[in-house]
């Protein structure tokens, strides 16, 4: 997903809605996710970005953003849209693995790693599409990989206060 869309800005149904698929279909095997947690996480997923994407548009209507650097991978009399809906879907299927707590932790991880990329692109004035679907992916490794013990942690200190 993360290479396809990093070399073409699409990230493909078959790979997200199949995954989403896998995910749930998962979910009914012992030792995971429930199914009512891979659903849910899904639709967190789709949501979250949702709401980031409708803030966005809206935005970008409005000229508060603005979306030149986009016109060199849109198709003729396509409009600027600040995410693609493959990365709603991506995040749908990220969902279905990880649950509502992991989508918030890919999506932080996600858009801390693209920041870290992309600020000093923007700094220098470079101005690039941002195929978000690689950060996300990022993202959603390091969830699986540390998820649970960052969750915990920082759950941790939010109870007990910072030192």
């Amino acid at each position: 997903i993360a290479i396809t869309d990093a070399r073409h800005y699409v990230i493909p149904d078959e790979f997200s809605l199949g995954g989403l698929g896998l995910g749930l279909g998962l979910s009914l095997a012992p030792g995971g996710l429930s199914p009512f947690g891979a659903a849910f996480g899904a639709a967190a997923g789709f949501s979250l970005l949702w709401v980031v994407k409708a803030a966005g548009d809206w935005a970008l209507a409005r000229g508060l953003i603005h979306g030149e650097e986009l016109a060199q991978v849109l198709e003729e009399g396509e409009r600027p849209t600040t995410l693609g809906l493959g990365d709603l879907k991506m995040m749908a299927m990220v969902g279905s693995f990880v649950g509502w707590r992991g989508v918030l932790l890919t999506a932080f991880l996600g858009s801390l790693s693209g920041v870290v990329v992309f600020l000093p692109l923007l700094l220098a004035k470079r101005r690039a599409p941002v195929p978000f679907g690689v950060f996300l992916a990022i993202g959603a490794v390091a969830t699986v990989v540390v998820g649970n013990p960052l969750i915990a942690w920082y759950g941790a200190l939010l109870v007990r206060g910072a030192p």
